[in-house]
């Protein structure tokens, strides 16, 4: 048996948000292809990106790059798109001089993984703070 599921309506963005967030997603994808069998390289390239950044990403402002990846990538708006979707919120951060923290977590019975973004130590867009359902194995 399946179940239809509808994704949300996209927010509003503008014509340049869109085009930023296109090229982030095409960015969170060249990476994570790149580095595909190679995680811990995947992981030194993030620090690297985080340490450079010149201040850390307030909510407001990742919620404004959340809005505009999941506004233009049906897979990043989809419940299981949260990797590329977290980095490419991350990579958009980073670009606008910002560093948000990518956090990946797991969860036991059913086993699961999740993804997210944190600025100044709250989940951005999440329904439901994901610390309540995962344990955190890796922050960056």
């Amino acid at each position: 048996m399946s179940i239809s599921i509808a994704l949300p309506e996209p927010a509003p963005t503008r014509a340049w948000e869109r085009c930023a967030a296109r090229l982030t997603i095409a960015a969170a994808d060249l990476l994570l292809i790149s580095t595909r069998r190679r995680l811990g390289l995947r992981h030194r390239l993030l620090r690297l990106l985080a340490r450079t950044a010149t201040r850390p990403a307030s909510p407001a402002d990742t919620a404004r790059a959340h809005r505009a990846i999941t506004a233009v990538s049906p897979r990043c708006a989809s419940g299981h798109g949260c990797l590329p979707r977290s980095l490419a919120v991350v990579l958009w951060c980073r670009a606008t001089g910002h560093h948000a923290t990518w956090i990946l977590g797991a969860a036991t019975g059913p086993l699961a993984a999740h993804a997210w973004v944190e600025a100044a130590g709250q989940p951005v867009a999440n329904p439901v703070n994901p610390h309540l359902l995962y344990t955190s194995t890796l922050t960056i």
